[in-house]
């Protein structure tokens, strides 16, 4: 369980480190929140965290938009 979790933080400040860069590989950054989104669901689901579950789901539909957006996908 504490894997889980700490592939969500890591991979979320992988993400947030990407677009704050503002590069040519910024874009990657939302691929990075998206794993961090599926493990953080995993997470909460497992823990019974519903607050961070359902705060997870929403953030999962914002990386698909910005990968999306940024033309990824």
């Amino acid at each position: 369980m504490k894997t889980i979790e700490w592939i969500g933080s890591i991979f979320g400040l992988l993400g947030a480190f990407l677009l704050a860069t503002n590069t040519r590989v910024s874009a990657y950054g939302w691929f990075a929140f998206l794993i961090a989104n599926f493990a953080m669901i995993a997470f909460a689901a497992r823990s019974k965290h519903y607050g961070l579950l359902t705060q997870q789901l929403g953030f999962m539909a914002t990386s698909a938009l910005g990968i999306y957006r940024s033309g990824l996908f």
